[in-house]
């Protein structure tokens, strides 16, 4: 997983190749195809692994507060940190450059990504 998310991170969805992944994480593409099938489950895999680091970090430190303010402050703080970090800007960098040629794409990290947090979090 850490392979393909420095692939699709650094060098975007199109870039990055199954074949570079592989070698980085040291297996075959057979092993990649197999365990995910394509590359675009292979992407929705690593934002949905993000989604939930991101969920943990979060609920840590909204956790530590005592009142609802400190809480509300505690998560405030967590989303902002969340929007402004390198990785954050790197998920936005990938989709809004692969959007307009994979439509696909956005709905399965939103299914992935916030639509996931929302549904195991209501």
């Amino acid at each position: 997983m850490e392979a393909a998310r420095q692939a699709f991170f650094t060098r975007g969805f199109h870039a990055a190749t199954i074949e570079e992944i592989a070698q980085a994480a040291g297996v075959s593409k057979v092993t990649v195809y197999s365990r995910f099938g394509d590359k675009e489950t292979l992407f929705e895999e690593v934002i949905r692994v993000e989604s939930a680091r991101m969920a943990e970090v979060f609920d840590a430190q909204v956790a530590d507060q005592r009142t609802l303010e400190d809480q509300l402050n505690a998560y405030g703080v967590a989303l902002l940190s969340f929007m402004f970090s390198e990785d954050h800007v790197a998920i936005d960098r990938v989709l809004l450059n692969e959007i307009s040629q994979i439509p696909s794409l956005a709905r399965r990290f939103y299914e992935a990504g916030p639509g996931g947090v929302l549904r195991t979090s209501g």
